[in-house]
C-alpha cells in the first residue's frame, strides 16, 4: 500500500485533486482514479459538458453537500462512499440473516468486502451509494414496506442507470 501511494503521483496523466494539504492529497488521490474525475467534476461544476450527462446526479449531489462542510470534494467523495458501503453491509447482513441465518449473513458481508472489485466502495464512485440504496430498498420490500421500498428504489435509480433493474425484483417482493 505504501509503495502504491508513493508511486501513483509519479505517473503521468493521473489527475491531481487537492485534498487539504500534500499528505492528504497523496493519500486521497489514490481513491480518485478513472471515472472519479467525472464525479468530482459534476460535484464541483455541475453538468457543464455534454459527457458529464452519463453520470447520474444523486452521488455528486451528496458529495457536493459533504464537500461544503469538509472543503474537499475528494475527501467528501471517499467519505460518502465508505459510509454508504457500511450502510449497505448492514442491509446485506439483515437480508441474509432473514433468509439463511446469522453465520451465513456474516460470511456474506465478509465475501462482499473481499470481492476483487470491492475497491470501488472506497473510491469516488457511486457504486457504494447504489448498493446501499438498492439493498435497503430490497430489505424494505421484504418487510412489506412498499412506500419506503419505492422511495429507496427511486433514489437508487437516481444514482445509477442499473437502478431500473430493481423494479421487477421490488414488484415480486411486494406482490408476494
Amino acid at each position: 500500500a505504501i509503495v502504491a501511494l508513493l508511486w501513483a503521483p509519479v505517473q503521468r496523466g493521473i489527475p491531481h485533486f487537492p485534498a487539504d494539504g500534500p499528505h492528504l492529497t497523496l493519500v486521497f488521490n489514490v481513491f480518485a482514479q478513472w471515472d472519479s474525475g467525472w464525479f468530482i467534476r459534476v460535484a464541483d461544476h455541475g453538468y457543464d459538458v455534454e459527457q458529464s450527462a452519463s453520470f447520474f446526479p444523486l452521488y455528486p449531489l451528496l458529495v457536493r453537500g459533504v464537500a461544503e462542510v469538509l472543503r474537499s470534494t475528494v475527501i467528501a467523495g471517499v467519505l460518502v462512499s465508505v459510509v454508504a458501503a457500511g450502510i449497505a453491509a448492514i442491509a446485506i447482513f439483515k437480508i441474509a440473516q432473514r433468509l439463511v441465518g446469522e453465520a451465513v449473513a456474516s460470511d456474506s458481508v465478509l465475501f462482499l468486502a473481499l470481492f476483487p472489485f470491492a475497491f470501488v466502495f472506497t473510491a469516488v464512485y457511486s457504486d457504494a451509494l447504489f448498493l446501499a440504496l438498492a439493498s435497503w430498498s430490497l430489505l424494505a420490500a421484504q418487510r412489506q414496506h412498499a412506500i419506503l421500498a419505492s422511495l429507496l428504489g427511486g433514489l437508487a435509480v437516481a444514482t445509477r442507470p442499473t437502478g431500473v433493474a430493481l423494479l421487477p425484483a421490488l414488484l415480486v417482493l411486494l406482490w408476494l
